[in-house]
């Protein structure tokens, strides 16, 4: 059986013809990257079958095979992640690194010029090489391999697509085999088709450009991997083993250096808040020290002092309060004679743990101890001084901890007019309009149920103002907490405002497409997996092959219908005609037309209604042309 579709495929008899057995890279545990190891995998089985000695009639057979596909397929069970890896990646394993040898990569358009290049330089590497060749194809997010198989006959063209294709393979990975480059040219230019109004418009971010074009990576088998034995294996293994351990210190040392990260940020931003609470004490102590006067120890004003901060400081007032009560009571006379000495100098500092005050007793007041009592004087205000600037910055700074610990700041709702707690707020971005949670979401999932976007602040659209009402964001919609289904359909109605709604008759599923992009094409390809479907956005109708010609009318698809069927036209009225027996000589019905026309070439014989000219035009017309088509007698022996 194999050996005969070989030899149909080698005369052309069979072309694109497809072997599948039912696997696909989807099969069991693969992912849907998997594609990459597929396609490579299937090059080092291939191409180590036939430097272990099969070749010609007897690899190909051997790639027809199901145990050949199982073997390709088996290592996409191994590989379930959604992450897609490059060829130059999958090179780097031992297991293919020791196998393969990459001779050039080359790049071209995907069109069939640019695969026609990759063909002949494939079949170039493998007339040089003695052997059959690999090239494993990417075009994004696609990767196939094709061959170029070495044989007597002349080169063989066998393309693995490990993606089941729904008109082709619908249900598993396939081997496709072709005789000519051409074939094989064809078939790859349809498989990897894109849309060129994709790269023709500028307006498309550069990874849609790169649908455009593939890269193709060539391979040979490498001399030395003839022999898979034990000593082999255990280099690769030591390899891979090597590897792993690499990447795994990499990655201790990268969650060690993440966990010191983690640290510094937590201990910068400690430092930060307490960097930050004595600036903001500062300030309050600026403003302080500016609310009093410059006091001199003292007098009757010291005790004064003292009683007054212990009192206010027991009734907790403010740090300010405190030095404000305290430096109106320090006004003295210009003519109030000032005091050498600092018999009643206090300084009162306040002690939290114990809220009362704390007496500190002042230096010595002997005469004896002081032998300059005018430097004794200026040194003891000076002192003084201190002391009352560390009285009033300590106070402002504990009062200031004490009132952030023990107030609850609260806002107004615009919408229900209650007083909630600054926790509950949510605040519009551009307007700044705060609404308690409650309230915003009854608003937005209200607007959801009646499908209104966009959804704007309903104070800004009820009052009556110049400037535009603020739209709400997603962000801000999210952090609302409105329910899974609510939040889909405010995702629909946002997307509508941009794209479209579209539903595919091939796959009988729903995707959304950018209204500019609908408006700027004509024909309709489903993107999601396994479909590809094409439809006319004018007609809705089915469109077999995006390269062909369509028209809404059916024009274009019956003049392919007759090409096919080899019907002909009238050349007097133009009307279609078929010939179902009889001779190759026909005569138009249609009314007044009466014109004769060959159905071999479809020329005009002549356009009579008399039986004499039209026998003399018939005859001199197939003295050139077959009248009657000879068909061979099946009884008759050849």
């Amino acid at each position: 059986m194999a050996q005969s579709v070989i030899e149909n495929v080698a005369t052309g008899e069979l072309v694109d013809y497809v072997v599948a057995h039912g696997r696909s890279q989807y099969s069991g545990a693969g992912g849907p990257s998997a594609c990459g190891l597929a396609a490579m995998n299937c090059a080092r089985v291939v191409l180590l079958k036939e430097r272990a000695g099969l070749r010609g009639d007897a690899l190909l057979e051997e790639m027809m095979k199901e145990s050949t596909a199982d073997e390709v397929l088996s290592v996409c069970e191994h590989w379930s992640s959604a992450s897609h890896l490059d060829v130059e990646d999958i090179t780097k394993s031992p297991m293919f690194n020791r196998s393969l040898n990459l001779l050039v990569v080359d790049y071209g358009q995907s069109r069939y010029s640019g695969f026609g290049r990759l063909l002949e330089r494939l079949k170039n590497e493998s007339i040089r090489q003695g052997g059959s060749s690999c090239a494993v194809i990417t075009r994004p997010p696609e990767i196939i391999a094709c061959f170029c198989i070495y044989h007597p006959k002349g080169e063989f063209y066998v393309i693995f697509d490990s993606h089941p294709r729904p008109d082709v393979h619908p249900d598993s990975a396939a081997f496709i085999f072709n005789k000519s480059a051409y074939a094989t040219a064809r078939y790859l230019s349809n498989l990897l088709s894109y849309d060129s109004s994709l790269v023709a418009d500028r307006g498309f971010e550069w990874q849609a450009q790169l649908l455009g074009n593939f890269s193709g990576h060539l391979f040979v088998a490498r001399t030395d991997s003839a022999q898979e034995g034990a000593e082999y294996w255990t280099n690769a293994t030591m390899e891979a083993s090597l590897e792993s351990l690499a990447l795994h210190a990499d990655q201790a040392q990268l969650k060690a250096e993440n966990e010191s990260l983690k640290a510094d940020i937590v201990r910068l931003r400690d430092q930060l808040t307490m960097l930050q609470r004595p600036q903001r004490a500062q300030s309050v102590w600026w403003e302080a020290k500016r609310s009093y006067p410059a006091a001199h120890p003292g007098g009757p004003q010291s005790a004064k002092r003292d009683s007054l901060i212990s009192s206010l400081v027991h009734r907790s007032s403010s740090a300010i309060t405190v030095a404000r009560s305290y430096a109106s009571s320090l006004s003295l006379s210009p003519s109030q004679p000032q005091p050498k000495d600092y018999d009643a100098a206090l300084a009162v500092a306040w002690t939290p743990s114990r809220q009362q005050p704390l007496v500190i007793k002042p230096p010595s007041t002997d005469p004896g101890c002081y032998p300059n009592e005018d430097g004794k004087a200026r040194e003891s205000n000076s002192r003084y001084a201190d002391n009352m600037d560390d009285l009033v910055f300590a106070l402002a700074q504990q009062r200031m901890y004490d009132e952030e610990l023990h107030s609850v700041q609260n806002f107004t709702c615009n919408i229900c007019l209650d007083k909630h707690s600054v926790e509950d707020v949510a605040q519009v971005d551009g307007c700044g309009h705060m609404f308690c949670r409650d309230c915003i979401r009854s608003h937005i999932s209200s607007q959801i149920a009646q499908h209104l976007y966009p959804i704007v602040c309903p104070l800004c659209s009820a009052t009556k103002s110049e400037r535009d009402p603020t739209v709400l964001s997603n962000e801000f919609v999210q952090q609302t907490g409105l329910s899974e289904e609510e939040f889909a359909t405010f995702v629909e109605l946002e997307m509508a405002s941009f794209s479209i709604l579209m539903h595919c008759r091939g796959c009988d599923k729903s995707f959304f497409v950018v209204r500019d992009e609908l408006d700027s094409v004509a024909v309709i390809t489903c993107p999601l997996p396994g479909c590809g479907k094409s439809w006319c956005k004018a007609c809705s109708q089915i469109i077999d092959s995006i390269g062909q010609t369509h028209t809404c009318d059916g024009t274009a698809e019956f003049q392919r219908l007759m090409g096919t069927q080899g019907w002909k036209y009238c050349p007097g009225c133009q009307t279609p005609a078929e010939k179902i027996e009889g001779c190759n000589h026909l005569r138009c019905t249609s009314p007044g037309c009466y014109t004769h026309f060959c159905y071999v070439c479809g020329m005009a014989i002549i356009r009579s209604i008399k039986s004499a000219e039209i026998e003399r035009a018939v005859a001199t017309h197939y003295q050139g042309c077959q009248l009657f088509e000879i068909i061979p007698d099946v009884s008759v022996p050849p």
